[in-house]
C-alpha cells in the first residue's frame, strides 16, 4: 500500500497513531493525515435506491474503496483465558492511513465468558470524530462510547442459537448478522430487530453446510420494493485451511463475487466485487501479538468498476466484522499453556481443529 503522497500534506490535517500498529501492519507510515475527519473524493459516489444510512456515513463509504481493519489487541485476554473484553476495531482508508471509522461490540460479560465467539452481539459503527486543523490525538484517547452509531450489526447467537459452530444444516445452527441504520436502544435484545426492522440495510447468513469446505456467506441487500424485500447482493467464499500457527506464514482470502437469488447455494470463486485478505503479520511484533492474543489486521479492496453504492460496501465490512467473529475468534491464540495451533479446517459450516498438545 501506498504511503500518503506529499501533495497531501499541504492541506491543514490532524495526526494520528493507530494503536500498536506499525508500518508493516497497517500498509501506512506512522503518523497518519486526517482532514477533518472527512474522505475527500473526487468521484460521485452510487446512490443507494433505498437510502437509510446518513449523508456523512454515506460520502464516507462512497469514496473509499480500500480500508485496512485493525482490531486492538487485549492484554487481559492474553494473560487470562476467561477475560474476554468486548472486540474493538479501528478502520482506516488503506491508502492514505485515514482513520474513518471505530467498530466496537456491545455484549454481556457473561455471554462473551461462556459463549465467545458464537455469543449474543451488537457491533456498533462509529464515524471519526472531526478535529480541529493540526490537532494531535492518540486514537486509544478518544473516548468511543461518547460517540454515536451510525451503524448497528445485531448477531444473534447462544444463547439464542446455542449450536452456532455445528453442521450448518438450518437455521437454528446457521451463523449470520443483520446491519440496520443508526443506533439501536439498549433496550432492545439481540434477535429482536433482524430483517423486520424498517433500517436494515441488509444482512448475511450461511447456505446449506456454510459452503461446504469454503466458508462462506450470503449477502443480501435491501430492495426498494420496500420493507421486508431483500436482493441478492454478495458471496463471500474463504480458504478450507486458515487460522493457528498459519496465519504467520499465510494470509488467508476470501473473495466477495456478484450473485443473484438462484446462485445461492451455488460455489462462484470470482471476486468480481471485492477481495477480504487477513493479513499475516509482517515483523517480530505483528506475530508476537497475534500469537498470543487475538488481534487480527484485514484489507479490503472493493473494485471500482463494480460501482457499489455506500449501503453495498457497508453490508460487505459488516459482513468481514461477522467473519472475524465466526473464523478467527473460534481458532483461538497460536500458542497457549497446553500446546500450538497448527490451523482450523472448515467443513461443512464447522471448523475442526488441527493441533499439537503436550
Amino acid at each position: 500500500m501506498d504511503a500518503p503522497k506529499a501533495s497531501r500534506h499541504k492541506r491543514s490535517m490532524a495526526q494520528l497513531l493507530p494503536p500498536g500498529s506499525t508500518k508493516s501492519d497497517a500498509g501506512v507510515a506512522p503518523p497518519v493525515p486526517v482532514v477533518q475527519g472527512v474522505v475527500v473524493g473526487s468521484a460521485t459516489p452510487t446512490m443507494d435506491p433505498v437510502p437509510l444510512i446518513d449523508g456523512q456515513t454515506a460520502q464516507v463509504l462512497g469514496t473509499c474503496n480500500s480500508f485496512t481493519i485493525m482490531q486492538r489487541p487485549s492484554l487481559s485476554e492474553a494473560l487470562f483465558a476467561a477475560c474476554e473484553r468486548s472486540n474493538i476495531y479501528d478502520i482506516f482508508d488503506s491508502h492514505t492511513g485515514q482513520p474513518l471509522f471505530f467498530v466496537k461490540e456491545r455484549s454481556g460479560p457473561c455471554a462473551r465468558i461462556c459463549c465467545a465467539p458464537q455469543h449474543n452481539l451488537f457491533v456498533e459503527f462509529k464515524l471519526f470524530p472531526m478535529l480541529a486543523p493540526g490537532m494531535m490525538v492518540d486514537l486509544q484517547s478518544i473516548d468511543i462510547d461518547s460517540l454515536l452509531p451510525v451503524m448497528t450489526m445485531e448477531r444473534e447467537g447462544c444463547p439464542r442459537k446455542p449450536f452456532l459452530g455445528c453442521c450448518a444444516c438450518s437455521q437454528a445452527c446457521k451463523d449470520g448478522m443483520y446491519l440496520h441504520a443508526g443506533a439501536i436502544p439498549p433496550e432492545v435484545g439481540v434477535g429482536e430487530l433482524k430483517d423486520k426492522h424498517p433500517g436494515c440495510v441488509g444482512f448475511a447468513t450461511q447456505p446449506f453446510l456454510g459452503g461446504g469446505w469454503s466458508p462462506t456467506l450470503n449477502i443480501m441487500e435491501r430492495s426498494a420494493q420496500g420493507p421486508g424485500a431483500w436482493n441478492a447482493l454478495a458471496k463471500v467464499e474463504g480458504p478450507m485451511i486458515f487460522g493457528g500457527c498459519t496465519e504467520c506464514c499465510f494470509s488467508s482470502t476470501f473473495k466477495v463475487s456478484s450473485m443473484n437469488m438462484s446462485q445461492m447455494e451455488t460455489k462462484l470463486q470470482v471476486g468480481d466485487l471485492a477481495t477480504i485478505i487477513k493479513r499475516k503479520p509482517k515483523d517480530l511484533d505483528g506475530a508476537l501479538r497475534e500469537s498470543i492474543t487475538d488481534a487480527d489486521v484485514y484489507t479490503l479492496d472493493f473494485n471500482p468498476s463494480a460501482n457499489l453504492a455506500p449501503q453495498q460496501k457497508a453490508t460487505v465490512l459488516a459482513s468481514l466484522v461477522l467473519s472475524d467473529f465466526m473464523f478467527f475468534e473460534k481458532d483461538g491464540a497460536m500458542c497457549d499453556g497446553s500446546g500450538c495451533n497448527l490451523c482450523v479446517i472448515h467443513c461443512g459450516g464447522c471448523l475442526l481443529p488441527c493441533s499439537l498438545r503436550g
